[in-house]
């Protein structure tokens, strides 16, 4: 059985940066537009929190920052 390439020399680095600090800008949408995104895709389901209810706000925020972001790469 023939080996790929990338198992014969692949080089193991060690982990860079502070996990927390690396996922509070994931794909550079920050933490309260990821987690208004989440409230949003578990609104009328039974996984929904009645005590943290998807709002008009959220998406508003959600709108505004995709709208700002739009052209860019």
């Amino acid at each position: 059985m023939a080996k790929s390439g990338a198992s014969k020399g692949a080089k193991k680095t060690s982990p860079t940066g502070n996990i927390k600090i690396a996922s509070a800008n994931f794909f550079g949408v920050p933490k309260d537009v990821r987690d208004a995104s989440k409230r949003q895709y578990k609104a009328g389901t039974p996984n929904e929190d009645p005590n943290d209810p998807y709002t008009k706000a959220d998406a508003d925020l959600i709108r505004k920052h995709f709208k700002n972001k739009k052209g860019k790469v």
